[in-house]
């Protein structure tokens, strides 16, 4: 009596060890992701902010509303459409302004009585 060793299976080889135990379970990682893991991770610096306009002194927020402090006039103000431009350009000319510079080579013209 003869045995069919066709039928049975190959003997299987033993696993291999890894060979670096630091790459043990690294495997499938490129050299990118092995550099970005083992360095520290850079601390990100926030943009500095600017510092809030000069106008904001002479003006009330109230929603998107600024009110002049002297004459009580009311402008738009909105961080993204209407910014402090106006605001700024309406204190030199805001005759209730105490700290308006006025030109004193320009004349001003009286007109009647």
């Amino acid at each position: 009596m003869q045995l069919d060793t066709s039928s049975q299976a190959p003997p299987q080889a033993p696993p291999r060890p890894p060979q670096d135990p630091t790459q043990a379970g690294n495997q499938g990682i490129t050299s990118q992701e092995k550099d970005s893991q083992s360095s520290p991770k850079e601390v990100l610096k926030r943009k500095p902010t600017r510092a809030p306009s000069s106008a904001w002194i002479h003006f009330t927020r109230e929603n998107n509303r600024a009110t002049c402090n002297y004459c009580k006039k009311i402008y738009a103000c909105n961080a993204t459409s209407h910014g402090t431009t106006n605001l700024l350009k309406h204190l030199r000319t805001c005759e209730k302004n105490p700290n308006r510079e006025i030109d004193k080579k320009q004349k001003t013209i009286v007109l009647g009585k």
